[in-house]
């Protein structure tokens, strides 16, 4: 089963915010609560998307830092799957990354996981891991 592109969160707001959030509502201004939260948050990492892009900068520098065998440091936004065939690929290239993730990132099949811990270093996700309990573990675990 394909999962889903979202993740669903909770909040716990104020009687009186859900209030006014409601009177958006049934005036017509927003669709539903769902709606009017996609919106507040949008606009707020709008509002900080100079703030994140310090700190991306500043952690991809200490990834780097940190680690000197790594050749590379990727922002992936989005939705990313590595299967044994992309890990091959990078083995074949002699390719050794830190993956920085920002949305959901997929381990899907990988038979050879000591390939994969060679190549990818370090496995940074804001968002959501999918990943074997092995694999789980050796990034998010140390």
């Amino acid at each position: 089963m394909k999962e889903p592109n979202t993740i669903k969160i909770s909040a716990n707001l104020s009687s009186v915010d859900v209030g006014y959030i409601d009177i958006l509502i049934q005036k017509g201004i927003f669709s539903s609560r769902t709606d009017f939260l996609h919106y507040a948050a949008k606009k707020e990492i709008d509002n900080h998307r100079s703030d994140l892009k310090k700190i991306i900068a500043a952690d991809s520098q200490t990834m780097l830092t940190d680690d000197h065998s790594v050749s590379g440091f990727e922002v992936l936004i989005g939705r990313y799957d590595i299967d044994d065939s992309f890990v091959n690929k990078l083995w074949l290239k002699q390719t050794v990354v830190n993956y920085y993730v920002i949305g959901q990132l997929h381990f899907n099949g990988i038979q050879h996981e000591d390939r994969l811990f060679k190549i990818v270093k370090s496995v940074k996700v804001f968002g959501k891991l999918y990943a074997s309990d092995s694999i789980y573990n050796h990034y998010v675990g140390k």
